[in-house]
């Protein structure tokens, strides 16, 4: 999944449940292979990739907040 929200235009991490959806209905119909990194990634792994798109996203908060400060002074 980090390589899919990685590589997907446009995508968040608010599309991982849709994109889970959409592969787990692919694997059933067996028309993509199943993975066990897919289907046996942990609870931990996936709050981990969350943690960090939360922690990313308040360092971009900050970078853009220097920024307008640096413009206003």
């Amino acid at each position: 999944m980090d390589y899919i929200l990685t590589n997907v235009l446009c995508c968040t991490i608010d599309d991982e449940p849709r994109f889970t959806k959409i592969l787990q209905g692919w694997i059933k119909e067996k028309e993509v292979p199943k993975f066990d990194s897919f289907t046996k990634e942990s609870k931990k792994k996936k709050e981990s990739r969350k943690r960090k798109v939360s922690v990313g996203h308040l360092s971009e908060l900050s970078e853009q907040s220097n920024c307008y400060f640096r413009i206003i002074n």
